[in-house]
């Protein structure tokens, strides 16, 4: 099993913001910056000749700003116009006044930092042509409500929506293919995700601090849950669809309100600590038999601390189930059933009494089996 060994905590995360929010913005030292009104661009060139500009700053005081699809440049003693493409490099980072943004079909990419820290802004329109949104480009906008993603995006970059606390649900286009670490994480009042479908790799603790998060699906290509992904969620349910093949470290560590989890048929490996402190789980469905489990069980640890004890009703299940002695009947007792089948931990540390939960005389993988089905009917 491997095992990333990043030690990411939320305040190295806030510290990375911070500084990384001092330092976003630079436009390279060799760009020529233009001025069109309020604004300030920059050329790309084909060739010889301007092909499209970039918005890269903004003087003006609108609340309600529609920004311009061209602007009108001068080359070879002639004027033209071009199409603005991009927004970026602190274009409109810290604007306070700025309550609602229109973006013209032009734009491709929302850069760097490009609406950073615009704490008023509380309605953004995001075009089908925009295919890039990057890394910061909305962290700390607290007031946006609701925002709609044109069906042409593509990639999400790091911190993108990172703080954005307004945010109450998340519907990406299934043609988007990345989301970048951390792109929506600490966004405290999220309740609602839609993954996309087209999400076949992400980065880590991509939603991490959602602690509001009760509603989740997750795409149908994405084949790993990476790193710390949905730590710290609000989640009670999870639905891990097939195709998901790996979880990795501290996916799901201190979902606290976590109780049952489903997995494919797909999964063939959960790493460390991926269930850390969800100790109100109590319940996994789906074939676990085939899947590699962290070390020494470390994906579940105290995943069962809390809980409920067996009462009376449920004394034949306890002494028919409880593998592992801690006085419940669990995913844990499943666990240890399977790794000692398996010869991987000694008879020692299983109740052997237990062992023969279909009563047929036998201790196999079908007592394993029969243990599952009895959990899902407690549920």
């Amino acid at each position: 099993m491997k095992i990333k060994t990043k030690k990411i905590s939320s305040l190295f995360l806030i510290v990375i913001l911070v500084v990384s929010s001092m330092l976003i913005g630079s436009v390279s030292a060799n760009a020529v910056i233009y001025t069109s009104g309020d604004y300030q661009y920059t050329c790309n060139y084909s060739g010889n000749n301007i092909a499209s500009v970039n918005i890269v700053g903004y003087k003006g005081s609108v609340v309600n700003l529609q920004i311009p699809s061209s602007f009108t440049v001068t080359e070879n003693g002639k004027t033209k116009d071009v199409p603005v493409t991009s927004i970026g490099y602190d274009a409109f980072r810290d604007y306070k006044n700025l309550a609602s943004v229109n973006i013209p079909n032009t734009i491709t990419e929302i850069g760097y930092g490009a609406f950073h820290n615009c704490a008023n802004l509380s309605d953004i329109n995001i075009t089908e042509s925009v295919t890039t949104i990057g890394d910061f480009a909305f962290s700390g906008c607290v007031s946006i409500k609701d925002i709609k993603f044109g069906n042409s995006l593509k990639t999400l970059g790091k911190f993108s929506f990172y703080g954005c606390n307004g945010l109450s649900s998340v519907n990406l286009p299934d043609n988007i293919t990345y989301i970048d670490d951390s792109a929506f994480a600490d966004c405290q009042n999220l309740t609602k995700i839609y993954m996309g479908n087209g999400v076949t790799d992400a980065g880590d603790l991509v939603f991490s601090g959602c602690k509001s998060l009760t509603d989740l699906t997750i795409g149908k290509k994405l084949k790993s849950i990476g790193y710390m992904m949905f730590k710290e969620c609000g989640l009670k349910t999870l639905t891990i669809p097939e195709g998901v093949t790996n979880i990795e470290f501290g996916a799901f560590k201190d979902c606290k309100e976590l109780t049952a989890v489903y997995v494919p048929s797909t999964l063939r490996s959960i790493d460390y600590s991926v269930f850390e402190n969800c100790n109100n789980i109590s319940s996994v469905y789906g074939d676990i038999t085939k899947i590699e489990i962290g070390k020494n069980n470390d994906a579940f640890v105290n995943a069962s601390k809390n809980t409920t004890p067996y009462s009376n009703s449920d004394s034949s299940l306890k002494a028919k189930g409880d593998i592992n002695n801690d006085k419940a009947f669990n995913i844990l007792d499943v666990t240890y059933y399977q790794k000692w089948i398996a010869k991987i931990i000694d008879k020692k540390y299983v109740n052997s009494n237990t062992l023969d939960y279909n009563g047929d005389g036998k201790t196999n993988i079908n007592d394993a089996t029969a243990m599952q089905r009895a959990l899902a009917k407690k549920i």
